[in-house]
């Protein structure tokens, strides 16, 4: 449960955590300001899923997420579209090598989480995505054009990415793509001897600088 005060008032929110679902937010008042939605390799939100795909069909960018695909990991892949079977709601790849369409869950774990957080970009358009580990589960072979991909997303949507990562090569790879390093920022966080949580900023620039001249890693 949570307390605040807003405009004077006292307003309340409680959160329900359960096992095997999604967890339930109950609270007073809500102001939507923006689109913003939250993607983790941890979690899977079929409901957000399927109304980014229907914007992704909406706005006619589907194709540009499946040929990023095609050229960068899996070029059998013709389309992935979302089917509703028995109740349930799946994507399904459809590929130069079968016959039938094949649930994307039998793809490798990099297909499925770079056509998540493409499709989110979208659903996120003038609003704000927050994505959990962004290296989970991407080659790192691939991470300078994935890091690259999504930042001409976050433009093309105008979205505000929050990002978190534990991988230096993530860190590396968004400065090693150099597209617009300017916009980026990054933060370090880190405890003190005293136990207090220290923040350090580094902008852009500075950031592809420190990389590029000692190799730094802002990680600690």
């Amino acid at each position: 449960m949570s307390d605040f005060e807003v405009d004077g008032n006292s307003l309340e929110s409680n959160t329900h955590l359960f096992s095997g679902k999604e967890p339930e937010i109950y609270y007073q008042i809500n102001n939507i300001i923006c689109h913003a939605a939250f993607t983790s390799p941890y979690r899977y939100n079929e409901g957000i899923l399927k109304k980014a795909h229907a914007v992704a069909i909406r706005e006619r960018f589907i194709d540009v997420i499946i040929n990023f695909i095609r050229e960068k990991i899996d070029d059998t892949i013709l389309r992935i579209e979302m089917a509703n079977i028995e109740g349930e709601s799946r994507f399904y790849v459809q590929t130069e090598n079968a016959a039938n369409s094949i649930d994307i869950t039998k793809y490798g774990e990099g297909v499925q989480r770079v056509f998540e957080i493409a499709l989110m970009m979208g659903y996120c358009q003038n609003g704000i995505l927050c994505i959990d580990e962004f290296e989970s589960a991407i080659h790192k072979s691939l991470l300078v054009d994935f890091s690259k991909f999504v930042h001409e997303l976050a433009e093309r949507f105008n979205v505000q990415v929050f990002l978190s990562t534990h991988s230096k090569e993530c860190i590396d790879a968004f400065v090693e793509n150099k597209y617009k390093n300017n916009e980026i920022t990054a933060y370090a966080l880190s405890e003190k001897s005293d136990g207090q949580i220290e923040c350090k900023y580094v902008d852009g620039k500075r950031l592809e600088s420190l990389i590029d001249s000692i190799n730094i890693d802002i990680r600690g």
